[in-house]
């Protein structure tokens, strides 16, 4: 009777650790992931509409949330911080929220700013579950380099972009 329990925790224990390696760390896609958001104004938003060889900022949020809004004024007043990276905020609220956001915050904005709606609650499963705000920040070749689940400094967000 031992070896049979000694043989189940044993299998029990393997099946856990592989699953641990699985996964990893931060819970947050390692590798830059497919997905399909929609503009705020309905048409199909994927990942083939970013920019190739480029880092990628995606920042999980939403237009009334106050941590939100003050990074969004950070990145927007430091935009030579992220001449390098293209930013992709993806958010389940209502279009119009979205595009006043997008509009108050990033209008004379220089560089790559896109705005996506999740409109089928899919993010978590693609990229991890947050909260708002999360940061992702992905290299130019598609690699995780750090996460964030709050707003961040300037100075510390663009250590990361590779």
């Amino acid at each position: 009777m031992k070896k049979h329990i000694s043989f189940y925790f044993i299998f029990f224990w393997l099946g856990f650790y592989s699953l641990t390696i699985a996964q990893n760390k931060e819970g947050f896609a390692q590798i830059f992931p497919n997905f399909q958001f929609v503009k705020p104004n309905g048409e199909p938003f994927t990942n083939q509409n970013l920019q190739k060889g480029k880092a990628t900022i995606v920042i999980f949020f939403d237009p009334d949330c106050d941590h939100c809004q003050k990074q969004a004024d950070w990145i927007a007043a430091s935009p030579e911080s992220f001449k390098n990276a293209q930013l992709l905020w993806v958010s389940t609220a209502d279009a119009d929220a979205i595009n006043i956001f997008h509009k108050t915050r990033f209008a004379r904005y220089p560089y790559a700013v896109y705005f996506a709606k999740d409109k089928n609650y899919k993010f978590d499963s693609i990229f991890g579950y947050s909260v708002a705000p999360t940061i992702l920040v992905y290299s130019s070749s598609g690699q995780l380099q750090k996460s964030f689940k709050n707003e961040v400094a300037v100075s510390e967000l663009v250590k990361y972009i590779k």
